[in-house]
Order: structure tokens, then sequence, then C-alpha cells
């Protein structure tokens, strides 16, 4: 999808608006019961992925740098990442943009395949801040087979267009963090599984 580039008033205003005047540390991070950590995709990408980029202060530290796909879902260190106990996501950054336009990225034993289109992310009615692919990730058995798992990426991505030329080209920016994923297990297909299978519990 197309990066909209933007004038430096909607860039001003992203930085007011993704401001914040402490930042927290994961062991800091103690939510009260009922709480959960589940920003949304538009959070993601304002004040954690813009700010990151922009070496600017988190909400809170707790997203880690990852590159996940060097291995297989089941050898990443997930347990290090999982924040939100409603929906088992783990978030993290990664550095590497190389990714971006591949539809189909390959696993020693299987492949990450992108599911529809890449979604726009919006500020307002008109700002593109991000973008948004959804992955699954299936195990190669043997060519042409496969089996699908309930492994699911979000992998997000800001709009370099909304941060203007020269801040560009000071900060060195396309080799900064590019992408910020939530990796998680699709819980209504594994439950649906158990249902139909309660031996098959595995992903």
């Amino acid at each position: 999808m197309a990066e909209n580039q933007y004038g430096g008033a909607e860039f001003d205003n992203l930085l007011s608006k993704s401001s914040v005047e402490v930042q927290l540390n994961l062991e800091d991070l103690h939510l009260p019961s009922g709480y959960r950590f589940l920003p949304d995709d538009y959070e993601l990408i304002i004040y954690y992925l813009l700010n990151k980029i922009l070496h600017r202060r988190l909400p809170v530290d707790a997203i880690k740098v990852l590159d996940l796909y060097t291995c297989d879902p089941d050898k990443l260190p997930i347990k290090d990442f999982e924040l939100s106990t409603e929906n088992k996501a783990h978030y993290f950054m990664e550095t590497r943009d190389t990714h971006v336009e591949q539809n189909v990225i390959t696993t020693e034993n299987g492949e990450w395949v992108q599911n529809g289109e890449e979604e726009a992310i919006h500020h307002g009615d008109n700002t593109i801040v991000g973008f948004k692919k959804v992955r699954h990730f299936q195990w190669k058995i043997s060519s042409p087979e496969v089996c699908e798992t309930q492994w699911i990426i979000n992998e997000l991505r800001l709009n370099i267009g909304v941060i203007p030329d020269q801040i560009l080209m000071n900060n060195n920016i396309m080799k900064e963090f590019q992408r910020l994923n939530s990796l998680y297990i699709d819980q209504e297909d594994e439950d649906k599984n158990e249902d139909d299978n309660a031996v098959n519990l595995g992903v």
C-alpha cells in the first residue's frame, strides 16, 4: 500500500498526541485486577512505534526487540513477551524491514502466509499513520502439503510519510525500528479444535 506524504502540521499534531511525560519500566507495570495491556493498532503505532523510531519516551518500556522470522514460532522465547493474558498476545519490535513486500515468509519448517490485503491505520479522518498486515503460520509437511496452525501475526509498520523529509535525513530512520508485531494464538480456532477433538491441543 502506498505511503502518503503529509505536511508539518500533521506531524506536529502526532508529536503532541503521542507525547509521554514519564516512561515506566516493565517491572514498574502493576495493573489493577481487571486491567490488561491491550493497546489497539493505532495506539501501538503512535505511542510505541513512532516514539521508538524518534527516540522518545514510551508509555511503558515493555515491548522487546526480536527477529521473528529467523525460526519457527514454537522456538521463539514468547513467554518473555506475553503481556496480555486475555488474548495471549506477545508484543515485540523488529529492526529489519526486508519482508514487508513478501506475501510468504519461509522459516526452517514452515511459512508465514499473508491474509488478505494490507490495511491502512488512520489518525482522524484523513491521516494514514501506519499499515497493518496479518499473517498466519503453517507447517510444511511435504510439498505441496501444509498443516494450518493457530499462530497469527499482526504486523504493523509506520507510514514514513508522516515524518518530514528533514527529520528522516537527520535521523537515519529507515534503519531504525520498522515494525511492531503482536503474535498470538487464535483462541476461537483453538477452542473449536478442543471441542472437535479433545486430544488435539497443540498448535
